[in-house]
This record gives C-alpha cells, structure tokens and sequence, in this order.
C-alpha cells in the first residue's frame, strides 16, 4: 500500500510517489518534516541566521530520506542541514528535532528537548504531545498525517500557522 502524504496540496511535498513511484513511510515523514518549516514563525533571533538545521533521532531511515531530499533546497531563503543526532547530543543549533518511534525517549530527555526554546519538536512517539512536542505523527486509514499542539509551539516561542492547524488529524491544546 502506498503512503501518500495525506494533508493536501497545501503541504504536500516532493516525494516520490510524485514520480510515480511508492513512497516509504520513512520518504513521506522525511517529506513532512521538510515542509512543515514553511508553515511556523520562528522566533526573530532563530529566523534568519545562518541554515535552518532538521536534527534527526531514532529514525536513521528518516534521516536518509531528509539527505535524499533537502539538497539543493532553501526554506524562506535559507539552506537547510540534516543532522543525526543521539539523544544526549546538544540541540542549541537544531530549528527542528524529529524524535522517531523505536526506543521511547527516557522522560529525562523529553523534559530536556521540550525545554528549548525556538525549536520545534516534532515526535513519533504515542505520549509525543503529552512529552511537550508540537507536532506529532500518527497513522490514519492507512497514511501518516500528524496532531499538532500549538499551545507547546507557543512554550518554544513559535506559532504554527493557521493553514498548518486545518490540515492536522487533530489539534490538541494546552497538552
């Protein structure tokens, strides 16, 4: 079955099941993160300095696909780095940290990445929003779509936009 990136032509983005191709759970949330930093306002002091950096943890496949799919591309102006990242790595430079599914996040960690501020978290994980993360993936009828928690963006000093909120499964506040 094809994984289809499922929130519209607003927020779609190039996969390649554009090409006719199947695209991979991986390629699509690869996809996702990718396009979703057109849709938050940053803060200043994060908007406009150097590359806009997607870190990556537990989801080497994920991470693949953003260095499949990020060269040669800008956001608002802006290249864009794709880092692997370990769960004790420093994250002060990270715009974006994708937290994959396999192995939970130890709560001490959570605590440690919801704290920063002007990052979006974005998780994989069933207790993602409940942990302080924006943006959450989940799987319905068969295609990845995402909750989002705009109440959490707003603790990391970021909005999400009101186009991004339409196209969410679900939005959830105060988490």
């Amino acid at each position: 079955m094809a994984l289809v990136v499922a929130a519209g032509p607003s927020l779609s983005a190039p996969t390649r099941a554009q090409d006719g191709a199947d695209a991979s759970e991986p390629a699509v949330k690869a996809a996702y993160l990718y396009r979703l930093c057109s849709y938050v306002t940053w803060p200043s002091q994060r908007a406009s300095a150097g590359p806009l950096v997607i870190g990556v943890i537990h989801a080497p496949q994920v991470h693949a696909e953003l260095a499949l799919l990020v060269p040669g591309r800008k956001i608002d102006g802006r290249d864009i780095e794709v880092r692997r990242l370990q769960e004790t790595d420093p994250v002060d430079a990270v715009h974006v940290l994708y937290v994959g599914r396999e192995p939970p996040l130890k709560s001490g960690s959570w605590a440690r990445l919801a704290a920063h501020r002007g990052m979006l978290l974005v998780s994989d994980q069933p207790d993602g929003l409940a942990n302080g993360a924006a943006i959450n993936f989940v799987r319905s009828g068969g295609r990845v779509r995402f909750e989002a928690a705009p109440d959490a963006a707003d603790r990391h000093g970021l909005k999400l936009s009101a186009r991004l909120l339409a196209v969410a499964e679900r939005v959830v506040m105060a988490p």
